[in-house]
């Protein structure tokens, strides 16, 4: 590929030979290093191809061998100047073309984020706006190792942040904790010598795997929601066997018990229903760069449609994109009709329900036992409820609870 391209800027010839003997003349090419490629035999004659630096010393060769070379065709882009070396708006043209994708590649245009599910894209393109990160600015200004450390201290969510700019994107790849604990508790301010493991739930311990701590249960204890199943603070022995103080440390271990959950879940026998027209309502759009061009039908559009946008991102290969955009947003029309359950519908619905819950405390480690769940239909509602038997991890961490230091006590 870089030979042909390279090849097309240097120019090359297609010439046809005749003579006495064209084996002498291409001995005599071979023997100069005079580079020759696709040799074909027409007739009385041979056609080839050679670049235009080595056509020019081919006179003396010619003249000893008496061989006569005629051009038939001509390849490259030096041929191409020639033949439009008058169209002077042309060259001026296609210059300021690559003048103008170099000073856009110069910049950001976009900015990519992945794996983000709890933080929105919009939540988060706002949030690096506040700091001046946004679409438009210079790649030279940005610092991705600062902007992965900002998104990190400033989203308690966000345990892992990869930030690269290719081309004219700037990708954002970040990664949150899906550890579904208690979001009133705020973890990142608890103290930093250490934590204790607290039971999350009540029930009966079924196995027990500590690496740093102090157990406080075993195998088979029945435990309370917020008891202290492991403690980070490690008693410091003196000499004596008696304990001269405490080293607090990050409790760690896993703790499953089994315990019970309950679930229920409610569904109207009365729901509404979109029902949607024919007629839809289409406004083209322009937008370059934070211009925004469009027509104004779409502040016309009603409350009751659903708007959609079809949109295409103009780019230069798979990383260059240029911040022009065309579109189309389009209002799909409805009215609200208020329709009924049938009683096997709700049953469906609700069955449908909790087959989901339960593939969700599949993937969190969450082994079922038993279940007693069962569905009740009304005149009103549809009701499922009832306990689940089930083995799942209960440890959670808390702050340490401080020992007191009884080292002073009485003789």
């Amino acid at each position: 590929m870089i030979e042909k391209v390279i090849g097309y800027f240097r120019g090359s010839l297609r010439i046809r030979i005749s003579g006495f003997s064209p084996e002498r003349f291409l001995n005599a090419c071979m023997h100069r290093n005079i580079y020759i490629w696709n040799i074909q035999p027409v007739q009385d004659f041979y056609e080839m191809n050679i670049s235009i630096s080595d056509f020019r010393m081919l006179k003396p060769i010619l003249k000893k061998t008496g061989v006569r070379a005629v051009i038939i065709k001509r390849y490259g882009f030096p041929f191409f100047l020639f033949q439009h070396r008058k169209r002077k708006v042309l060259f001026g043209g296609a210059v300021c073309a690559a003048g103008f994708i170099y000073l856009m590649s110069l910049f950001i245009w976009e900015i990519d984020i992945t794996g983000n599910r709890r933080y929105t894209d919009e939540a988060l393109e706002e949030f690096l706006a506040d700091y001046k990160i946004r679409p438009g600015i210079l790649i030279s200004s940005v610092d991705c190792t600062d902007i992965a450390t900002l998104l990190r201290k400033s989203h308690d969510r966000i345990i892992w942040v990869s930030v690269s700019v290719d081309g004219s994107t700037l990708n954002v790849r970040v990664r949150e904790n899906e550890d579904s604990g208690d979001e009133g508790t705020d973890y990142a301010v608890m103290q930093q010598d250490g934590n204790d493991l607290v039971a999350e739930r009540s029930g009966i311990i079924e196995s027990m795997i500590v690496r740093k701590g102090i157990p406080l249960v075993k195998k088979g204890d029945t435990v309370e929601k917020g008891q202290i199943l492991v403690s980070g603070a490690v008693p410091v022995v003196g000499d004596d066997g008696e304990t001269i103080g405490y080293q607090y440390q990050k409790a760690d271990a896993d703790i499953r018990a089994r315990t019970i959950l309950e679930y229920e879940d409610t569904e109207n026998v009365q729901y509404p229903e979109k029902v949607y027209y024919d007629f839809q309502q289409a406004e083209p759009y322009l937008q370059i760069g934070n211009l925004y061009l469009n027509s104004g039908k779409s502040d016309k559009i009603s409350d009751q449609a659903e708007i959609y946008t079809l949109e295409k991102n103009f780019s230069l290969g798979e990383h260059f994109s240029i911040p022009v955009r065309i579109g189309s947003r389009i209002g799909r029309y409805y009215y609200i009709e208020q329709k009924k359950h049938t009683g096997k519908g709700l049953q469906k619905i609700l069955s449908m329900n909790y087959q989901h819950f339960t593939e969700t405390l599949g993937k969190k480690r969450v082994e079922i036992i038993s279940n007693d769940v069962k569905i009740y239909t009304g005149r009103v509602c549809a009701r499922a409820f009832g306990q689940l038997t089930v083995i799942t991890d209960i440890a959670v961490p808390q702050p340490i609870s401080i020992m007191e230091d009884n080292t002073d006590g009485d003789d």
